[in-house]
């Protein structure tokens, strides 16, 4: 299923132009904050000026993409400037990185309180493990213990870091879920990371091996795909 947002979840409705320090800064109701100097051309790359953002917000509603960061935060925005108030599609698997390309880097902190930095985790394969919520039906406890486990069983034979990337925050997590009891590492609010790898499936799998490169995507029951990639890698 593809997932589009319409243009004023991100920049709402009533935007805002403000002056600091001679920087014009467009924010909105959604806490997303435009600024001159982020905002690029989808097609070419250009960054555009301030006179053309406020151009776009004068006209309409512009339809800014935000560009996930390696902490999951939207620090760049990009735009259709032939068709700027068009809805996003902001699920394009399209545009994830592909199998045996290097995955873009991420740097997260976990429930543990350790910071994770996939290029620091070279010699490692590491396993992103993306969940929507911890409130049931939607998560399962006995599946993601049983999830865990095999975690467990995999890591004695296999140099494997995980790491679960929750959605919700990490009040809620902390609810039903003690992060130090689990083999992988618990990330609250991961909405960032999954819209950097493009992630359409919950939950499912993202496999990248020891030299950072992508083994695969896997659906929840691809499990045991998964492991047979794992031990052929």
């Amino acid at each position: 299923m593809k997932h589009f947002i319409p243009s004023f979840f991100l920049t709402a409705l009533t935007l805002v132009l403000a002056h600091t320090n001679s920087v014009a800064q467009y924010s909105s109701s959604s806490s997303v904050k435009i600024s001159v100097g982020t905002v690029y051309d989808r097609e070419s790359g250009r960054l555009l000026s301030e006179e053309e953002l406020t151009q776009l917000i004068t006209n309409g509603n512009p339809a800014f993409e935000p560009q996930m960061d390696q902490y999951g935060q939207a620090s760049t925005f990009v735009i259709d400037t032939s068709n700027p108030y068009a809805p996003i599609n902001m699920r394009d698997i399209s545009r994830r990185p592909q199998v045996g390309e290097i995955v873009p880097t991420f740097i997260m902190k976990s429930l543990n309180g350790d910071l994770l930095n996939l290029e620091k985790l070279s010699g490692y394969y590491v396993l992103l493990h993306f969940q929507l919520t911890v409130k049931p039906p939607i998560f399962n406890l006995s599946r993601f213990d049983s999830f865990d486990s095999e975690v467990g069983v995999l890591k004695k034979n296999i140099p494997l870091k995980t790491i679960t990337i929750f959605q919700g925050v990490q009040r809620e997590i902390e609810s039903i879920l003690e992060p130090s009891q689990y083999q992988t590492q618990i990330v609250p609010d991961g909405r960032g990371f999954s819209m950097r790898y493009q992630i359409v499936d919950y939950p499912s799998f993202m496999l990248i091996d020891q030299q950072g490169r992508l083994i695969g995507y896997y659906k929840q029951d691809e499990w045991e795909k998964l492991k047979s990639d794992l031990s052929k890698n």
